[in-house]
């Protein structure tokens, strides 16, 4: 036979065709949510993390990151992040502890300052004593100011920085 009617043929190829692709379509969704689940199991612990490092705020520097749930390439990156919560805790105490000594530093030059006032006011018709109690005022704001000047230059000084030592040393040898 050469020659033979191909209608049937075509109209199977057609179907398969169509078969084909509407599996293929299928099938693409059914990859795409498979995809989509898995990536969102995938991702849950780092989501986790994401929430523990977002309740962490500079009044609950305490906190420290749990590692259970996370995956074993995730471990060493916590402990670090927790090693660095330490020394910023650390830090954070030395600041408040600082502040509250350069506080309690100037609370006595202020104080000094506002009775040498007082008294100048009380006895402002007596020259001999408000100059007297200028001196002091002059005194005290010379020590705040040295105070000042001290807490300005730690600020500018860097952390870490090169320390200034006082070694003991022979100026003749050394000339």
């Amino acid at each position: 036979v050469f020659a033979r009617d191909t209608e049937h043929l075509r109209h199977v190829l057609a179907l398969a065709h169509a078969g084909l692709v509407g599996v293929g379509v299928v099938t693409l969704g059914l990859a795409g949510w498979f995809v989509l689940v898995l990536t969102r199991r995938g991702l849950r612990p780092y989501a986790a993390l994401a929430a523990q490092v977002q309740r962490i705020q500079p009044n609950s520097l305490d906190l420290r990151l749990d590692p259970r749930g996370l995956p074993g390439e995730m471990i060493p990156m916590v402990e670090q992040l927790n090693r660095l919560m330490e020394r910023l805790e650390s830090a954070f105490a030395r600041e408040r502890r600082f502040s509250a000594n350069a506080a309690h530093e100037l609370l006595t030059p202020v104080a000094e300052l506002r009775a040498a006032a007082e008294n100048a006011l009380r006895w402002s018709d007596d020259p001999e004593a408000t100059g007297s109690l200028a001196r002091e005022t002059l005194e005290t704001a010379g020590h705040m100011q040295r105070l000042v000047q001290t807490l300005l230059e730690l600020a500018k000084s860097k952390p870490g920085g090169p320390s200034t030592t006082r070694d003991a040393f022979d100026l003749v040898e050394l000339m």
